[in-house]
């Protein structure tokens, strides 16, 4: 059974469209627009390259992976961390609308609406691009804002940042690089997820905001980019938290939803190559934007973020990882030992990556300036 704009389905595992059945009746449409960027189009003054991505979805009509939510209900002691796991869970128990197409407002463009090209796939996925002109303020933050039209929808997010050809793009992880997380240890991912408040890396919100402010006195048109394999369902949360904890706005690149049988743990630990092929998605937009990379050591950082190093040697400005701590003494030996980065950064300059433990040693003047020395002891 296929999920169309009129027949619902609902996902039977967490995160995961694996299986269908009916939405409940009158079941109300979400949309959400994960936030993300617009390209000018050489030689006009005002036109530009709008990315739409998102979903379009329903509430489940059932409980997804009942297993996990029971296991996750024992963990759950306090009346605040039930009423997290409530919230959260519930951002997971969805399920696609296949074949709806959107019909989008844009207050900034003359024209004032578009229709989206494509149908959503039969996961609700939407991902298209319109040239539209901007003519109309942008937000603070350099952004348009655009809303469905649809009657009785729901709307997450609705963000396009005017990205322009040159400049300096920050491409920054998020769990355990902005956002404690605690990847090593399972039983802490799934508390940080479900059950806690998210919690900022010590520093790194400074750090982002005085790089920011840096970058922009220099003319350098700096831009956030929140690169992460969480999946999409996150958005929200992870936007909110973001704009809580102070972090600059920016695009969000996180993974789609199509896990199909596979467990939460293995979407987490898969998808090795994602982040390499985003950053790639990213260059061929903006070929002649500088790039200041920073990550963790948790995951796979160093290595894709090395890859791009020697792709494009002439692109990046500085890769600066954190070397994760307090979660696991004998893999993170392993994880922050010399030859691990020596294996990842092979052929990249070490005046061209360094790792830290605090934020605060870090020099952002001469980060901004285009320099990557290592932080102060």
């Amino acid at each position: 059974m296929r999920v169309s704009a009129t027949s619902f389905a609902v996902a039977c595992t967490i995160g995961a469209l694996t299986g269908t059945q009916a939405a409940p009746i009158g079941a109300v449409e979400r949309v959400t627009f994960v936030d993300q960027v617009a390209s000018r189009i050489p030689g006009t003054p005002d036109s530009w390259h709008v990315n739409f991505h998102g979903y379009v979805t329903v509430p489940a009509h059932s409980t997804p992976d009942p297993f996990l939510l029971t296991t996750l209900q024992v963990f759950a002691k306090t009346d605040e961390e039930k009423a997290t796991l409530k919230e959260r869970y519930g951002w997971f128990a969805v399920s696609g609308v296949e074949d709806a197409q959107l019909p989008v407002t844009i207050p900034a463009s003359p024209s004032k609406a578009v229709t989206l090209p494509t149908k959503t796939d039969n996961t609700g996925l939407f991902d298209a691009a319109v040239n539209v002109s901007i003519t109309g303020p942008t937000d603070k933050h350099g952004a348009i804002t655009f809303k469905s039209q649809t009657l009785g929808q729901d709307q997450v997010g609705g963000m396009a940042y005017l990205v322009e050809p040159e400049g300096v793009s920050i491409i920054s992880d998020i769990d355990d690089t902005i956002k404690i997380t605690e990847v090593l240890d399972k039983v802490k991912v799934l508390k940080h997820t479900f059950l806690q408040p998210f919690e900022a890396v010590y520093g790194m919100p400074k750090l982002y905001t005085d790089l920011q402010t840096k970058l922009s006195a220099l003319n350098k048109r700096p831009a956030f980019h929140y690169l992460s394999r969480s999946p999409w369902t996150l958005f929200g949360g992870l936007k909110d938290f973001t704009t809580a904890a102070g972090f600059p706005a920016g695009q969000f690149i996180l993974r789609n939803l199509s896990l199909k049988d596979r467990s939460f743990f293995d979407f987490l630990v898969g998808g090795s190559s994602f982040k390499v092929d985003r950053i790639r998605d990213h260059i061929s937009l903006f070929p002649n934007r500088t790039l200041i990379m920073i990550g963790d050591s948790g995951e796979l950082d160093p290595e894709s973020y090395g890859v791009i190093a020697r792709e494009k040697p002439q692109l990046v400005s500085c890769i600066a990882i954190r070397a994760i701590q307090g979660q696991d003494a004998a893999v993170e030996k392993t994880k922050n030992s010399p030859e691990r980065y020596q294996i990842a950064f092979d052929g990249v300059p070490k005046d061209k990556w360094f790792t830290f433990t605090d934020a605060s040693k870090i020099n952002v003047d001469e980060m901004a300036a285009g320099k990557c020395g290592p932080p102060a002891l």
